[in-house]
């Protein structure tokens, strides 16, 4: 009788155990494979404004040699594209926000009625850190933003002049 009940034991200990393993091994690698992501999306949607060449001396372009080389048309996409992952990665700062605001809600209850908080401490802890990568990402793009609005005046001052 012993027996079955230390294999019962075992068995229900093994299976309360198993999924909430699970879980934070899955919720690590959809938030490093999320970050891959946004890392590569990054790299490409940058690309995809750099030219291919470099200048005379072999160096590759800095940010300002590169808007000098782009039209007005050419100025303005880029800074409406800018906007757009501005905008979105303002929203996805938000969401995490929000969730953040959810978990904390659900860890002061957890802390009332005596359960366990470490779970929802790391939740909060992962999307803390994912805050700051996107944070980041922002302050670059606001940067680069900048820049390419600066850029923009000059070229739209030079084509008045030049009407003139």
């Amino acid at each position: 009788m012993n027996d079955d009940s230390s294999s019962t034991s075992s068995t229900l200990a093994s299976s309360t155990r198993g999924p909430k393993s699970k879980p934070k091994r899955k919720a690590k690698t959809q938030t490093r494979s999320l970050l891959e992501n946004l890392r590569n999306e990054w790299a490409l949607f940058w690309a995809s404004f750099v030219p291919d060449k470099q200048d005379e001396g072999g160096e590759a372009l800095s940010p300002e040699a590169f808007l000098d080389s782009l039209t007005l048309d050419r100025t303005k996409d880029l800074k409406k594209s800018l906007s757009d992952e501005r905008r979105k990665l303002n929203r996805d700062l938000e969401k995490i926000k929000r969730q953040i605001d959810v978990l904390q809600s659900k860890q002061d209850s957890l802390k009332l009625v005596g359960g366990d908080i470490s779970n929802v401490e790391s939740e909060i802890h992962q999307l803390t850190d994912q805050g700051q990568l996107v944070s980041e990402r922002l302050a670059n793009v606001d940067q680069r933003l900048k820049l390419t609005r600066s850029h923009e005046l000059v070229l739209k001052k030079q084509n008045l002049s030049a009407q003139s």
